[in-house]
């Protein structure tokens, strides 16, 4: 990275320094999101799951997990269950 460590990089924003608590992370948003996204993503939960049509268009660019394609049939786009 262009200044040093990872975990650095934040205090080289330009705001902040105004910023009046700048070490603190809203912990219970931050699990709510993590538990949403995984049990989203494992029970397929329709608006929830972070396996969608783009994310597996990303696995094709990647060459990776060409199981995982989308595929059309006709005017429709399957998505295997992942």
């Amino acid at each position: 990275m262009k200044y040093g460590r990872r975990d650095q990089s934040f205090f080289y924003l330009p705001y902040w320094c105004k910023l009046d608590v700048r070490h603190c992370l809203d912990v219970m948003h931050v699990e709510q999101n993590v538990c949403d996204s995984l049990i989203g993503t494992l029970l397929n939960i329709k608006g929830k799951t972070k396996d969608g049509v783009n994310a597996c268009l990303d696995l094709i660019e990647m060459n990776i997990r060409e199981e995982l394609t989308p595929r059309e049939v006709g005017k429709r786009t399957y998505l295997p269950a992942a």
